[in-house]
């Protein structure tokens, strides 16, 4: 751990009915400050580079594509770890987490 902040590792478990048919996204909030979102196990994207100490990305709103075919019918897990620079404020932090239609 480079900064001396403890990393934080967030996990959600969502339904979904039906496989989508159309492009979907993940928009995570605001994050201090970096990290690596999974899907089902797999990374769909990433922020910030973890062996610095230097702040990277603690104001970056993140949106990742989620690869077709990822998403399956039933539950779905996202995890989210998370690395701290700022002592005040980290993990995420602000904004919202919303998965949908990545055209929205």
């Amino acid at each position: 751990n480079i900064s001396g902040l403890e990393p934080a590792h967030y996990a959600l478990q969502f339904q979904v009915a039906a496989v989508p048919t159309l492009p979907f996204a993940i928009r995570i909030g605001e994050i201090n400050d970096r990290d690596r979102v999974y899907l089902n196990g797999r990374l769909i994207g990433a922020t910030g580079d973890f062996t610095s100490n230097e702040p990277q990305a603690y104001d970056k709103v993140r949106t990742y594509a989620i690869p077709a075919g990822l998403m399956r019918a039933g539950t779905n897990t996202l995890v989210v770890d998370v690395q701290g620079v700022l002592e005040k404020e980290s993990g995420i932090y602000r904004d919202r987490v919303e998965i949908g239609p990545a055209d929205k």
